[in-house]
């Protein structure tokens, strides 16, 4: 080291100088528990992973994940937990449209591959907070989702689970989350 101004060597720079991870430390800090929203730093707390739990047992025992695991097993999805309130099972091959996605208690079906499910603005948030609302109402989520108006602009748990790709025709007022269920 020159002087105390000089970081030391680091010629791949993994030095986290701007608040920002690299790629290798963020992979890291996911391995360790932490959660990554992106790679600008953010993390979301061992808290929120307790909250992911609470929402995963509580669709465990109302029997909506079963429903969701089922699903995805007649629809020919892999399924694979990545650490957040939801189950992703990616690649459906069966009863799904292209570029779709639904849950069913804490269990996503979609026929994208696991990369277009995550890169899509917004669709894992979306789907994230439909699994809350079976936590909260349990199987009767469904009947409410389906009487506020199903898979539209006019369905406020549609609105409140926020924008994402099959609602950019939809005039919610910038696109946010708002979570006026909870």
């Amino acid at each position: 080291m020159d002087n105390s101004y000089v970081y030391p060597t680091d010629p791949i720079i993994k030095l986290d100088l701007r608040g920002m991870l690299s790629a290798d430390a963020a992979e890291k800090w996911k391995l360790n528990g932490q959660k990554i929203d992106n790679l600008q730093g953010t993390y979301k707390p061992k808290s929120v992973a307790r909250y992911s739990l609470a929402v995963q047992s509580a669709n465990f025992w109302n029997g909506t994940s079963s429903v969701g695991g089922l699903f995805s097993f007649i629809s020919a999805a892999k399924c694979e937990h990545v650490n957040t309130v939801a189950t992703v099972c990616n690649s459906a091959e069966r009863f799904m449209p292209a570029g779709s996605a639904v849950t069913i208690g804490s269990v996503v079906v979609t026929p994208m591959s696991a990369s277009e499910y995550f890169g899509s603005p917004g669709l894992a948030q979306h789907e994230e907070q439909h699994a809350r609302d079976y936590a909260l109402f349990g199987p009767g989520f469904i009947t409410l989702w389906a009487a506020g108006g199903g898979a539209s602009c006019s369905n406020p748990w549609e609105e409140d689970a926020g924008y994402t790709r099959g609602y950019q025709h939809c005039n919610w007022g910038g696109g946010g989350s708002h979570h006026v269920f909870q």
